[in-house]
């Protein structure tokens, strides 16, 4: 699981990452919606792959209230030959997956940061 704090609110972090997506849609991506404006499952249209979870949380209390957490995690119904290959490739499985959705993460927030910043001065 890998979590990242974004300094916007979740409706427009929500909808920057949806925007993205739709974006990258030729990708071969496909996304459920699971909670509209809360969490969604990505994964590989088509096929019956490992997915991932986004889940969008509001930050209700403490320095950062307002702001969004967004928190992503492999879905876990995967098939027992998926569990298979991530008890036997694991760790450098995991780190690098773990890299990439940290990458994934950084530049949603980067999107997030700079739309909020052009909407301010607007």
């Amino acid at each position: 699981m890998v979590s990242r704090v974004i300094a916007a609110p979740v409706d427009a972090v929500w909808r920057i990452f949806i925007d993205r997506f739709e974006a990258s849609a030729a990708t071969g991506l496909a996304m459920t919606v699971l909670e509209p404006g809360r969490r969604c499952r990505v994964g590989l249209a088509g096929r019956n792959t490992p997915q991932r979870i986004y889940t969008f949380t509001q930050i209700e209390v403490g320095p950062h209230r307002g702001q969004t957490v967004v928190t992503v995690e492999d879905d876990r119904s995967a098939l027992l030959a998926d569990r298979l290959f991530d008890l036997v490739a694991g760790g450098f499985v995991a780190r690098t997956v773990e890299g990439a959705v940290r990458k994934e993460l950084a530049a949603l927030a980067a999107a997030c940061t700079t739309r909020v910043i052009t909407a301010t001065a607007a």
